[in-house]
């Protein structure tokens, strides 16, 4: 199987207006939402062979808790061996 792991950093997790372009999908998103306050989640999980489109979050799903931690940790592993600076604000 493959997954889609992601990790966001604080400043990352914010919704941002200027990362949009101009849509009805976009106009949807600021009228029914609070773009001040909403976040994306800290950890994200695909199971790519079920969801290609990337829509259903698996990080909160206990049947994916040992991949979710697996890719955790080989994302954790990369950053300090490439001295990723983003660990540096953590």
């Amino acid at each position: 199987k493959e997954f889609c792991y992601i990790r966001r950093f604080p400043e990352a997790r914010k919704l941002s207006q200027a990362n949009c372009d101009n849509s009805p999908s976009k106009d949807h998103v600021f009228e029914h939402m609070d773009a001040e306050t909403w976040e994306y989640p800290e950890h994200t999980l695909y199971d790519l062979s079920l969801d290609p489109q990337e829509r259903d979050n698996c990080a909160d799903n206990p049947a994916y808790a040992e991949i979710l931690q697996k890719l955790q940790q080989r994302l954790e592993q990369w950053m300090e061996e490439t001295k990723d600076p983003l660990l540096q604000k953590v």
